[in-house]
């Protein structure tokens, strides 16, 4: 099978409560009131959606053929993608091609996740690969940010 590897920025932060609030009033504006108050909002929501407590906000940069060449593309095009410090993430994703509606394929996707950092040896940024080839966390991660890694992947599962 043919497979093609999407190239996604990605920022995330915790939702706050100003942003459950003005979140619920939207929907109680698109749904006439379906819900009376925050709490019970929040828990259906929380049953109903994956990773509810985060905002992730994502942009599709890149479709690749090859994996390599969209990491290459991804170092290359740094600060492009990057969109100066917008995206503190990247994420290659691993599907496959030639079908409709490859996200609901029931082959499991393979998620790289990448983290803009700077390194200190070439005094530049760089996105730094978290995850090894099996899609575990890498031992040498120095990141505080495994909070954040451990929500991507569940949200790209």
């Amino acid at each position: 099978m043919t497979n093609i590897y999407l190239v996604n920025m990605i920022d995330i932060k915790r939702k706050t409560k100003a942003d459950w609030e003005k979140e619920f009033k939207i929907f109680n504006i698109n749904y006439k009131s379906t819900y009376k108050c925050l709490n019970n909002y929040k828990e259906f929501i929380k049953s109903t959606y994956k990773c509810s407590d985060y905002i992730i906000t994502e942009e599709i940069v890149g479709y690749f053929t090859n994996k390599k060449t969209a990491q290459h593309m991804l170092s290359k095009n740094i600060y492009d993608v990057n969109d100066g410090g917008i995206y503190p993430y990247a994420i290659i994703i691993e599907l496959p091609a030639n079908v409709f509606y490859p996200e609901s394929f029931s082959m499991a996707k393979r998620v790289q996740i990448y983290k803009f950092v700077k390194n200190s040896t070439l005094n530049t940024m760089i996105y730094k690969c978290l995850v090894d080839e099996n899609g575990g966390f890498k031992k040498d991660n120095l990141l505080n940010d495994e909070e954040f890694i451990k929500v991507l992947f569940e949200y790209y599962k």
